[in-house]
């Protein structure tokens, strides 16, 4: 199984970038369950709604490591973890045993290039998600995570995403099968 995150603060891309490389390299995207669960419950939430959502998060990430596939995940528990940190200036032992276990092999940290675009399950524009834009960048450092950072408005940023990914695919000596479309 080869795990490729897209990760990044709030309206960046991210949706429409896993979609799109699950696309272009025939693999499983993975929504994020944050936004779903929001939608559905929305923005007045507890720690324990949080809770619920990183156990999600933790068992759909459990239930596709048994794949021989590549998954591209929309978001993941880093930043769950900051959230946690954010709101409730902590975060749950599972959450950092999952991270410290079980990390991705690439991560593509999506620039905050593009414009915010307020949703109602957004809640940290402006100099706040530069902000956390830094906060996910040191996790990923702080973890030794293998990172890329993408920028580019329109067309350029999903050939700059695609590039990274068919970069990294082609240096992976194990045996997943992986097809990039055209």
């Amino acid at each position: 199984m080869c795990r490729i995150v897209i990760t990044g603060p709030e309206s960046v891309g991210k949706s429409t970038m896993a979609a799109f490389l699950a696309s272009a390299f025939d693999g499983v995207e993975v929504p994020e369950y944050a936004r779903e669960y929001v939608e559905t419950h929305g923005l007045d939430y507890s720690e324990e709604d949080v809770v619920a959502i990183a156990n999600h998060q933790v068992e759909e990430d459990l239930r596709l490591q048994s794949k021989n596939s590549l998954v591209f995940y929309d978001s993941w528990l880093f930043v769950t973890k900051v959230w946690f940190e954010e709101v409730y200036h902590h975060c749950p032992e599972f959450v950092l045993d999952h991270i410290n276990d079980h990390s991705a092999d690439l991560f593509i940290l999506l620039k905050c290039d593009l414009p915010w675009i307020d949703d109602p399950t957004r809640e940290n524009g402006g100099e706040r998600r530069e902000y956390l834009y830094e906060r996910y960048r040191q996790e990923l450092e702080r973890y030794h995570c293998n990172y890329v950072e993408v920028s580019g408005i329109g067309e350029a940023r999903f050939v700059n995403a695609k590039r990274v990914v068919a970069e990294f695919l082609s240096r992976r000596d194990d045996n997943l099968k992986v097809r990039e479309n055209e």
